[in-house]
């Protein structure tokens, strides 16, 4: 078999991104099964912070929250993507009927970062900073603000202390 073929070294890595590809850009009907394997991934980093954080094994916590954030974000969007969708004559998506792409479930997935690093690390301003960075988009700003605020206050509310 040569290296290009389908019998070569790189066919199984080929066959798994195709399908994980298939999975995260899912049509509207196959969305929840998308929502359902975020949700697990989710859960699981979740659990497993957990655990290396209580067996003072140091392998941080910055990056973790990032992605658990991102995998709550992104279903989330994904949730909103398929109700956008399947209900758009709803007053919320009344905006939805004129451009072509409504609710971007990558853009849930910044927003839903953002949010839980904020609450992990109590940073506000430089952390809005460094997204819309990372971002570049100036419509982003508002929403990542947002997000960070709910956040914050919900620590407050909650008196949960920042990790540093």
């Amino acid at each position: 078999a040569t290296e290009g073929s389908a019998d070569g070294p790189h066919a199984h890595g080929q066959f798994l991104h195709s399908k994980l590809r298939h999975i995260i850009c899912a049509l509207p009907h196959e969305s929840m099964h998308a929502v359902l394997i975020l949700l697990y991934g989710a859960f699981t980093k979740l659990l497993l912070t957990a655990l290396t954080i209580g067996s003072k094994v140091p392998a941080g916590l910055f990056v973790p929250s990032l992605t658990i954030g991102a995998l709550f974000g992104r279903a989330m969007g994904t949730c909103m993507q398929y109700l956008s969708i399947q209900h758009a004559s709803w007053p919320i998506f009344q905006e939805c009927t004129t451009s072509s792409v409504c609710v971007e479930p990558a853009f849930y997935a910044t927003v839903g970062a953002a949010s839980m690093l904020a609450g992990v690390t109590q940073g506000s301003v430089s952390l809005v900073i460094i997204v819309f960075e990372v971002t570049g988009e100036s419509n982003h700003l508002l929403p990542i603000m947002m997000a960070v605020l709910f956040s914050k206050m919900a620590c407050y509310a909650l008196r949960a202390r920042s990790i540093y």
